[in-house]
């Protein structure tokens, strides 16, 4: 089943909103990336189609297109701002995260308002989607700079407040040694360790856990296949990144395909 319309996931908990006997609600959305809740110019980063037979299902599909665009949760307390206690956000914390408004009336919805009604009268109709990274608790400018400066900023930055050229050497030794199954020039070893630093403080030490660097920069890396186990698992991972790739293609696929149903649906319509 493709992304997007997967809705497995749904918590068993909420009530299931029927929207109509057999018939799924289209929504044509676009997904803006807010950093405060008072920034006036949101970043655009793509659109896309999301349905459901119901408002459970149609929030599950919204998640699955925005999850990416989400970070963690910060709430802000005498001291300033820390991280919530949950890392990924889930189905649950979405309220937390994404408003919806309807271009026509603008008006600004939560998800907790939403109603098997208001997505009928939206059917075939574009939304706009706000994902708000850090969550709609960061209130304004102000309050995002706060939380660059006390909880993104590099750990040891230099006098430019950037993180200095010999915490990438000393990262490339130590990635060097972590990950003795690679094999590089010690320059691509300072662009996987200046990839990891130039990333935000709360998800540095998970990339310095990666088995591998990132996709953009495997094509500087060889597996040292000493062993047959070695020369599998150097397999393995070319299938892995061959499947990413391979999946991205798919997902394309099936977006082309949900617009093209939605299309034929909007001229039966008509007709």
């Amino acid at each position: 089943m493709p992304e997007g319309t997967d809705f497995r996931m749904i918590p068993q908990k909420m009530p299931r909103k029927n929207l109509k006997e057999k018939s799924s609600c289209f929504l044509s959305t676009e997904y803006f990336v807010v950093g405060y809740r008072s920034q006036q110019r949101p970043k655009e980063t793509g659109s896309a189609l999301v349905n459901g037979n119901s408002v459970e299902e149609i929030l599950e599909s919204l998640r699955i297109q925005t999850k990416h665009l989400m970070d963690r949760q910060v709430i802000f307390e005498n001291d300033g701002p820390s991280w919530a206690e949950k890392v990924e956000p889930t189905i649950e914390d979405i309220g937390e995260f994404v408003n919806l408004q309807d271009e026509v009336k603008k008006k600004i919805y939560s998800t907790s308002a939403l109603t098997p009604r208001l997505f009928r009268n939206w059917q075939n109709k574009y939304l706009k989607v706000f994902v708000y990274a850090f969550s709609t608790s960061v209130e304004t400018a102000g309050q995002h700079q706060q939380i660059s400066k006390k909880i993104l900023a590099p750990q040891n930055p230099d006098r430019a407040r950037a993180h200095s050229t010999r915490d990438d050497s000393a990262l490339a030794d130590e990635l060097q040694l972590n990950h003795s199954h690679l094999e590089s020039h010690h320059s691509s070893w300072l662009m996987w360790a200046n990839t990891i630093n130039c990333s935000p403080a709360h998800k540095q030490q998970a990339l310095k856990q990666a088995e591998s660097p990132p996709i953009e920069l495997s094509k500087y890396f060889r597996w040292a296949a000493v062993s047959e186990a070695a020369r599998l698992q150097s397999i393995h991972r070319g299938m892995v990144v061959a499947k990413t790739f391979n999946t991205a293609w798919c997902r394309e696929l099936d977006d082309l395909k949900n617009k093209l149903s939605l299309g034929i649906s909007i001229f039966q319509d008509v007709h």
